[in-house]
């Protein structure tokens, strides 16, 4: 087996953290390829996963995709921008919380879909609403920037932490700005519960299209209505 590092210009930028670095690629070739991506630093500008961002979209079923998890957290959008391509890629891809994932951090690491998830021993997740400013303007324009990250704000815990957290939880950080502090082991307590509820909540779907197939008489369909009873049918799994 060989291992590749393959690593991006190191710079010094502006931002969260005056000396962020990029993430970490390590690429171990078998019959795919199983890469290794450490995010061990604060998720800065937009271009700060690049790298990451190409190798999940160029990634194959054969690849296995790990993420390495110590980070502070970050910028919102560089993590929304890393979890949209994460949820496009066609590799299989695996969380792992190494020490610390607060915010941005602990967001990545429960990205759904994952193959697995790890929880090293005293590690933490720390979740917290979204911090944002509304800068300089007029106070017309600073009111409709407030009213826009209440609105990223609110989409944005509800979806993350969904099933992790209770909706008194939910509630809690988005009307009263509570930082919640997990360690390892309530961790993975709360993760099996997701998971849990994502597995009825499948079964149920499932449970349901299969009855409504029993329901379609294909016998009379031509070509072009079976394709298109295809696709709402894949389009619903």
């Amino acid at each position: 087996m060989r291992f590749d590092i393959l690593t991006d210009k190191q710079r010094k930028v502006s931002g969260y953290d005056e000396g962020n670095i990029y993430p970490s690629i390590i690429v171990a070739q078998t019959g795919g390829c199983d890469y290794t991506v450490n995010i061990s630093q604060d998720f800065g500008e937009g271009y700060t996963f690049d790298s990451v961002i190409a190798l999940l979209s160029n990634a194959t079923e054969l690849d296995n995709i790990t993420f390495n998890i110590n980070s502070r957290g970050g910028n919102l959008f560089s993590l929304i921008a890393l979890q949209n391509a994460i949820e496009q890629t066609k590799a299989a891809f695996h969380m792992v919380l190494l020490g610390e994932a607060c915010s941005a951090g602990g967001a990545l690491f429960l990205t759904e879909g994952a193959t697995s998830y790890s929880i090293g021993r005293n590690t933490m997740l720390m979740i917290h609403p979204v911090q944002a400013g509304v800068g300089y303007g007029s106070v017309g324009e600073s009111v409709i920037r407030l009213e826009a990250n209440v609105a990223i704000n609110d989409r944005f815990v509800r979806e993350t932490y969904r099933d992790f957290l209770t909706e008194e939880e939910i509630n809690d950080v988005l009307k009263n700005n509570r930082e919640i502090y997990l360690f390892d082991n309530e961790i993975n307590e709360r993760l099996a519960h997701r998971i849990e509820v994502r597995g009825k909540q499948i079964a149920e779907h499932l449970d349901k299209i299969e009855h409504e197939l029993d329901d379609v008489g294909f016998d009379g369909l031509s070509d072009d209505d079976l394709k298109t009873e295809r696709s709402a049918i894949t389009g619903e799994l």
